[in-house]
């Protein structure tokens, strides 16, 4: 035995062979030198054994490839769907379109319907009080010239005036219209004439009347249609 202050023979402090040390709690195998690195890199290591973080990534691998492959069938069968729903909305807006515009045309051709019955029964009655005038009018001049006279006079009448007055006080006399026609203008409110050149004067000019309103209204009545 030496003394602590006396120095070792130099072959004490060389070591033949390496000690062998106890495996590492974390490692499988003994380091390979005496003083292994306190964090060994695994390449560096003899036989690199797995990081065991890598066992719970390595399942992970060949899963996710095949992940868009899996979504792709799907993705592909949802495009068709929204397609037709696409179309089947514009299908039914087309045909709301078309019905609307249906509705539309017939409401408007039944107010049109309307209207020209309003405008006819007001035409009707605007003819029948002029020809109850004239034909007052008449009644007067046969009275004040007689029969003959009245028919010589009615000859030099111009031919339109003529035919509108013959066909008016033809048909005033009938009474077999529609309950709804309003009813004659009482003819014993007009003045009677003083003189026969007043009754001619008002004849003709009533008759005129009758001729201007009548093809007014014709001309109204075409431009409706």
């Amino acid at each position: 035995m030496y003394s602590p202050h006396t120095h070792a023979p130099p072959h004490h402090w060389q070591h033949p062979d390496p000690p062998h040390y106890a495996p590492h709690p974390s490692f499988g195998h003994p380091p390979a030198h005496p003083h292994p690195h306190p964090h060994p890199h695994p390449h560096q290591h003899p036989h690199p054994h797995p990081h065991p973080h890598l066992h719970t990534q390595a399942p992970l691998q060949p899963t996710s490839p095949s992940a868009p492959a899996a979504l792709a069938p799907a993705r592909q069968s949802a495009e068709p769907k929204r397609q037709r729903g696409g179309r089947d909305s514009v299908g039914s807006d087309k045909a709301c379109s078309s019905d609307e515009a249906a509705r539309i045309l017939e409401e408007r051709r039944r107010r049109n319907a309307s209207a020209s019955a309003r405008f006819r029964k007001r035409r009707n009655e605007r003819e029948r009080e002029l020809a109850l005038r004239c034909v007052f009018l008449e009644n007067q001049l046969q009275q004040a010239l007689g029969q003959a006279a009245f028919d010589a006079a009615m000859r030099q009448a111009p031919p339109v005036e003529r035919s509108l007055l013959s066909r008016h006080s033809q048909g005033c006399g009938n009474n077999d219209d529609d309950d709804g026609s309003p009813s004659p203008v009482s003819v014993c409110a007009l003045t009677a004439p003083k003189s026969i050149d007043d009754v001619w004067a008002a004849y003709l000019h009533l008759s005129e009347q009758l001729a201007a309103a009548t093809e007014r209204i014709d001309v109204l009545e075409h431009q409706r249609v």
